[in-house]
């Protein structure tokens, strides 16, 4: 789950929503494709709206037994503070992979007990 995220502050018909449609969503799947590269297209400050992520997940490709790309989209809007001069502090963004659903039942249920000759007193 992605965590810290925002999405963009302009709306999808801004200059910034049509060129940065990647913004939309936190997380996006493509399958892999060495063409594709960068989420607003091969020239950000050139692209045209809709190019990149949006246009890719559009076309409806199966990512089904094959490499997966996986986008993980994370932006902040920093209200600066009088504690940020002169220099801005770090702000972490970061996601956490976990599997749901991927065993049918939990592995460690039919570990045997240990035999431990060391107890614990508390």
């Amino acid at each position: 789950m992605p965590t810290s995220c925002i999405t963009a502050l302009g709306g999808a018909r801004s200059q910034l929503g049509m060129r940065g449609g990647f913004t939309r969503y936190h997380l996006w799947v493509t399958p892999t494709t060495e063409a594709e590269r960068w989420p607003a297209g091969d020239y950000v400050n050139q692209s045209q709206a809709g190019e990149g992520l949006p246009n890719w997940v559009q076309a409806d490709r199966s990512v089904a037994n094959r490499p997966l790309t996986v986008w993980h989209v994370f932006g902040l809007h920093h209200q600066p503070r009088t504690e940020d001069f002169p220099v801005q502090p770090s702000v972490s963004s970061f996601m956490v992979l976990s599997p749901d659903g991927f065993f049918a039942c939990n592995p460690t249920l039919d570990v045997p007990p240990s035999k431990s000759s060391h107890s614990c007193h508390v």
